[in-house]
């Protein structure tokens, strides 16, 4: 049997023609493994695929306590460990041959290079692989992928660690998990407390190993005996616990740890030195679960800042999280099954609702108002009300995206004060923080209501981010833009359309809905050209390719209407005689220091701009600016402003990165440089900071400068 013929057999494979198929074989590589052959090891690199031509294969984990859980068998023409490519994370299982093996590798290198010479045939795999995922999740008993090449864990889960007899952090890892998902659903409380002993470094030196065992033993008793069965003990680590109370709201789990508090002071353990008593003390830190704080993670860090204020405010003492209303700064989605779980908790949700309001940022960009137009679009294919709040006006360059609007029965409204009562569900997109939202009072309040859903799409992360929804309904992750979010999860729809009767697949895609996501993945990656690494890049020209594809079959060829992506980016980059006024104006200041290019307009110099050029056209061009000045320069583009008195009282700021310099993530200027009021993403940066705080803005930018340039090598002839 050929390769190419051995591959039409493999379902990933399956749609591809024969000259496809040929491409594909000379990129795989042969290898064979004897029985009981190790073909890598959990923690190994996951940058390669596999396809087993014969014999078989297992998967196993190893257990806490020795040896190994097999959790999975593959035989011929099935294939494991595909999303490694994208996600290059570290093996999470171990892969040893079961019978002698005849295997097929693909690694992440040899698909890049497939995707950029044959864009066509990788866009053929990755929807078959789309597809396959979501049979995956239909059926998880049989394809273990979560385990193998998605992060998940599969440990054994009634294991307890051998010196305390509590359970081990394993279990507890698993457990949380558990139990927040059984919490949300059923709408109980559920509390972390994490804890540990005060001192224990001291008591180490000054008694030795044995005697410290006997401190930990004695402690886990006074735990058991202060707690109630149905809590979940843990021994997290050394002399760390942490205990997981469902059940409990945060009111009734800070009086049970005061409780073990007072205990554990009241426990005297005899030693052998000097017939010495040993005085114990415990420091615990507790923290309640929420609608905004629905991930594991969220709790484990919100739980240990409040055990870190417990000891730095005197120890011995139970303190709860109290910082920020437990609002998490947003980060990546940690593993692809995550991110199908949010998807499917998003379109549940939008399933279950009946009138939703669309919200996005003020001073709308493209990608904003092409993500608030083509999420609406979908919920109108469900067949449900949808309206669009915007109190601002927008730019005339996006009149074609409100048409649509108009034409598909979606209402743009300037407050929602009239039907604010029958909202049940808010979508909020491209939004980095709640402070930036465009909203009116009525919209405030809805999002405050414990009856209305919220769902959020974003793509800007870290720095000073925040959810604006819960973490299982907020598909926040990298990406070039949030359209691009968009766009997956109408795939995703597509895929799980037999699961879901109200979805019709293949109506998803209207000319209109690729239009709005071919929008905002143009604009806000500027073509493709603000895009760092291979992920991130597959993903743009996955949905590019395939968008513009569909954009380009659904437009009439004799309409004036855009039909390609340059059609797009000509219409969406387009300045107005004022922009070109207000545009000129910005370069007439132009500087540049070593690879960086800037311009600073102080107060005065903000006043000769024409009295028409209104807040919203001056931010907009600012960002154009930044960016013809990081072209400029081949490296960076700065730009400084002062915000006019009726605005703010703020300096702006905002750097961009040149298409031809990758090798930089910009937010590191942002740490670097002390600033908490600002973030964005690798390619593109905004904050701003009081004008009372800057004297000299000037001088303020010098100093900033000189910190940007010692952070990286720019390129060969770069400094100027």
């Amino acid at each position: 049997m050929t390769e190419r013929v051995f591959l039409r057999g493999v379902d990933i494979f399956s749609t591809l023609c024969a000259e496809e198929l040929e491409i594909l074989a000379g990129l795989l590589k042969r290898r064979l493994l004897r029985r009981g052959e190790l073909l890598f090891s959990e923690g190994d690199d996951g940058e390669e695929m596999f396809i087993v031509e014969s014999g078989r294969m297992g998967v196993s984990v190893a257990l806490e306590k020795g040896g190994d859980l097999e959790v999975a068998e593959f035989g011929p023409r099935e294939f494991f460990g595909e999303m490694s490519i994208f996600e290059g994370e570290p093996r999470s299982a171990s892969c040893k041959a079961k019978e002698d093996c005849s295997l097929f590798s693909l690694k992440a290198g040899d698909f890049f290079s497939l995707a950029e010479r044959y864009p066509e045939t990788s866009n053929r795999i990755m929807h078959r692989m789309l597809n396959i995922t979501a049979r995956r999740l239909r059926n998880t008993n049989r394809f273990l992928t979560e385990m193998v090449s998605w992060g998940e864990s599969a440990r054994k889960r009634a294991v307890t660690d051998e010196l305390t007899g509590l359970y081990n952090r394993g279990f507890f890892d698993v457990s949380l998990k558990r139990t927040i998902s059984e919490a949300l659903s059923a709408g109980e409380p559920l509390c972390l407390a994490m804890a540990d002993l005060d001192g224990f470094g001291r008591l180490n030196s000054l008694h030795g190993e044995e005697t410290c065992n006997l401190v930990i033993r004695k402690a886990a008793e006074v735990f058991r005996q202060g707690f109630s069965d149905g809590d979940i003990l843990t021994r997290y680590g050394g002399d760390e616990f942490a205990f997981i109370l469902p059940g409990r709201n945060l009111r009734e789990a800070k009086e049970l740890c005061d409780d073990i508090c007072r205990r554990m002071q009241s426990l005297r353990i005899e030693t052998n030195r000097n017939r010495e008593s040993i005085l114990l003390s415990t420091s615990i830190g507790i923290a309640a679960l929420s609608d905004r704080t629905s991930f594991d993670e969220d709790l484990v860090k919100m739980a240990d800042e409040a055990l870190y204020r417990a000891k730095e405010t005197g120890r011995g003492r139970a303190l709860s999280y109290s910082g920020g209303q437990g609002v998490m700064r947003k980060s990546d989605i940690p593993s692809i099954a995550a991110k199908n779980r949010i998807v499917l908790r998003i379109i549940e949700a939008l399933l279950q609702s009946r009138n939703v309001l669309v919200l996005g940022h003020r001073n709308s960009d493209e990608d904003c108002i092409a993500s608030m137009v083509a999420i609406s679009l979908l919920v109108k294919k469900l067949n449900r009300n949808v309206s669009i709040l915007l109190t601002e006006q927008i730019h005339e360059r996006f009149h074609y995206l409100l048409n649509i609007c108009r034409y598909n029965a979606i209402h743009v409204i300037p407050d929602c004060s009239g039907g604010a009562d029958e909202i049940d569900t808010i979508c909020v997109v491209d939004t980095p923080k709640p402070e930036m939202l465009q909203i009116c009072e009525g919209a405030q309040k809805l999002l405050a209501s414990p009856r209305v859903r919220v769902i959020e799409f974003d793509h800007h992360l870290a720095a000073d981010s925040a959810y604006i929804a819960p973490r299982e309904t907020a598909l926040v992750t990298t990406a070039s833009s949030t359209c691009e979010l968009i766009g997956f999860l109408a795939l995703k729809m597509r895929c799980l359309r037999d699961r879901f009767e109200e979805i019709d697949g293949e109506d998803l895609f209207s000319r209109n809905f690729v239009l709005a996501v071919l929008t905002g993945i143009v604009g806000d990656s500027k073509m493709g050209k603000f895009i760092k690494n291979h992920r991130e890049r597959w993903f743009y020209k996955l949905f590019s390719s395939r968008f513009s594809r569909m954009l380009s079959e659904k437009t009439h060829q004799t309409s004036s209407n855009l039909s390609s992506m340059e059609d797009i980016f000509k219409e969406i980059t387009r300045l107005s005689q004022l922009e070109e006024r207000c545009f000129k104006y910005f370069m007439k200041y132009r500087q540049s220091r070593g690879c960086i290019a800037y311009t600073v307009l102080d107060e005065e110099m903000t006043s000769p701009l024409p009295e028409e050029t209104d807040i919203d056209l001056f931010v907009a061009t600012a960002r154009s600016v930044a960016d013809a000045l990081a072209e400029e320069s081949g490296c960076l583009g700065m730009v400084a402003y002062h915000d006019p008195p009726e605005v703010s009282d703020l300096i702006q700021f905002r750097i961009r990165r040149s298409h031809s310099f990758q090798n930089f993530d910009l937010r590191e200027i942002l740490s670097a440089a002390g600033i908490e009021n600002g973030g964005g993403h690798e390619g593109a940066i905004g904050f701003r900071i009081p004008k009372k705080e800057i004297s000299d803005i000037r001088e303020y930018c010098s100093h900033l400068t000189d910190i940007i340039i010692g952070l990286f090598t720019p390129p060969q002839g770069k400094v100027k």
